[in-house]
């Protein structure tokens, strides 16, 4: 048996929220489609399916994958933190070891776009994200992404 992560538990608001934010996005349908349905949080982060099902309010598995994937919920911008930035580095390199680095860059960048809107070409800055883990390592690039992305949204906040 692999390592558990314990994940935190989310409010029945936050859940809501959350749910209520990337169920009609067309974006997710692809994200879905190539990440598969039933087989990345159940293999990468638990022994037990039934303790993520739990803590994350019985969402699918892409589901999960999409709000874990979410770097908004370490707290950028106005959002509030539901997940530490080590924890979410974590279960990140978790992810990419499991579904790949472009299937996890597809994730982190359906969720920026819809936060900052005026974002890069997708399939630019996925080959950029993905040179840049090859030349630093995932933990690397995932802080510096949490560091970019609070200075981009206190920029846009600002402007």
């Amino acid at each position: 048996m692999g390592k558990t992560i314990k994940l935190p538990k989310y409010s029945e608001e936050e859940i809501k929220k959350i749910e209520e934010e990337f169920d009609t996005e067309e974006g997710w349908v692809k994200a879905d489609e190539i990440l598969g349905k039933d087989r990345v949080v159940k293999s990468t982060f638990v022994s037990d399916y039934d303790q993520v099902a739990e803590k994350l309010g019985e969402r699918s598995i892409s589901e999960q994958v999409k709000i874990l994937c979410n770097p908004i919920y370490a707290g950028i911008g106005p959002y509030p933190s539901i997940i530490s930035d080590e924890k979410w580095i974590e279960v990140g390199a978790k992810l990419i070891e499991e579904i790949g680095i472009k299937e996890y860059l597809l994730n982190v960048f359906y969720c920026i776009e819809k936060y900052l809107g005026d974002f890069p070409e997708k399939e630019k800055w996925i080959t950029s994200a993905e040179d840049k883990i090859k030349e630093i390592g995932v933990e690397k690039f995932l802080r510096n992404l949490l560091a970019t992305l609070r200075e981009a949204f206190y920029d846009f906040k600002n402007h």
